[in-house]
């Protein structure tokens, strides 16, 4: 079977304010104080907007992301893995425009799948007049892809390039990381 990639969206109304509050907790050890701690091909900001670019295997991780978060670098051949964006901001006013590019590279460079102009964050419904003034917060985008490697398909290092957007403020930032496919 060929190169399976599947992209799914989900939106999460009645947890969109929830999203946008300041990570005061396992996203501490990448992000505090309006700031990646360590900047990394993976994880960047510029001008306050910024990303960071992950993997996991953990199906729950849209609901477990604050409590613990389990990346990975590298699955076996028949397995699959998530690969996720969290988005940092200014959730400031209503307008919000951050969408990405995804771009996923097989080990010799050529490219098996690209998506464009992927919408990254959606703005809380009702903006909150203390973050008028907020550092940028990081916050989990509610679209992730799910990227299936099929026997067929060749094992080796995978490489992901995302080109993160804000549109409005036409600022952008790129990730990259890679994904090691063993037998």
């Amino acid at each position: 079977m060929p190169l399976r990639l599947l992209n799914l969206f989900l939106t999460f109304i009645a947890f969109a304010c929830c999203l946008s509050l300041p990570a005061k907790d396992i996203t501490s050890i990448w992000f505090d104080d309006g700031k990646f701690l360590e900047e990394s091909d993976s994880q960047r900001m510029t001008n306050g907007f910024g990303g960071r670019l992950d993997f996991t295997t953990d199906p729950n991780f849209l609901n477990d992301w604050r409590q613990r978060w389990s990346s990975v670098s590298a699955i076996n051949h028949a397995d699959g893995v998530y690969i996720v964006l969290f988005v940092a901001g200014n959730y400031d006013t209503e307008e919000q425009d951050a969408v990405y590019d995804l771009i996923v590279k097989q080990p010799d460079g050529s490219v098996c799948v690209n998506f464009t102009n992927l919408p990254a964050v959606k703005q809380p419904a009702i903006i909150f007049k203390h973050l008028v003034d907020a550092k940028p917060t990081l916050r989990l985008s509610p679209k992730f892809t799910i990227f299936q490697i099929d026997p067929p398909d060749p094992t080796g290092t995978y490489t992901v390039e995302v080109e993160l957007r804000d549109r409005l403020k036409g600022t952008r930032v790129k990730l990259k990381k890679q994904l090691v496919v063993n037998k």
